[in-house]
């Protein structure tokens, strides 16, 4: 468990190999953890389709170390509830803490790592535990361009980190005219990636939304 490994960490006994009762602190964790646990099945000793995502365990590791901050590297299938193995109730914890004080989200992990294929992206990110506000995320898209939205992960409650400023701005005025039935309960099982979440938006009320047309004078 996270918090047993974190107290082993933190005495200063582990790490001189003593009985010493002085805790350590830590200012930051810093690390590219591993991505998923590779398990077996029938036809072979390794097989990614029954892999299951592991970083979250260390993302966790990190917080409970104590650490002032916390900046790792991780795929980015956690923000849209779509990593394989990772639970919901954990990444609602992670986008409702607004803890998070920068992300820097890339939809191609190829502009990060050459050669190395992670679908659904990667992304990294500074955390602090004690930080309590807005994240401002930074979206990099495959052309090399990038957009920046800087408002808390969950700001309006659709259940995800919506991975695209526009869709967001869409998302918000949707909420607005809609209320909470649009949302009910929650958004995010109705959407898996973002040519979804454009999809659904636009055909249910359209780019004039976004930009209204005036109305006729009578």
């Amino acid at each position: 468990e996270p918090e047993a490994l974190a107290a082993q960490l933190r005495s200063v006994g582990y790490w001189n190999g003593t009985n010493a009762k002085a805790m350590l602190k830590f200012t930051a964790v810093i690390g590219n953890p591993p991505y998923q646990d590779n398990q077996a099945s029938d036809n072979c000793t390794t097989n990614r389709a029954f892999s299951s995502a592991v970083y979250p365990r260390f993302i966790d590791l990190g917080i409970e170390l104590e650490a002032q901050y916390v900046s790792l590297i991780s795929p980015s299938r956690w923000m849209t509830k779509t990593g394989q193995g990772i639970e919901d109730a954990w990444v609602d914890k992670m986008i409702n803490s607004n803890h998070f004080i920068i992300i820097h989200d890339f939809y191609d992990a190829l502009s990060c790592f050459k050669n190395v294929e992670i679908k659904g992206g990667v992304n990294y990110f500074l955390l602090s535990p004690s930080y309590n506000g807005k994240c401002h995320l930074h979206i990099h898209d495959s052309n090399g361009g990038s957009q920046t939205v800087a408002e808390n992960l969950n700001a309006h409650g659709a259940g995800i980190v919506i991975r695209d400023a526009i869709a967001s701005r869409i998302y918000k005025k949707i909420k607005e005219v809609e209320g909470s039935e649009f949302v009910d309960n929650n958004f995010s099982l109705l959407v898996h990636n973002i040519s979804l979440i454009r999809m659904v938006f636009l055909q249910q009320v359209g780019m004039d939304i976004l930009h209204p047309k005036p109305k006729n004078k009578i």
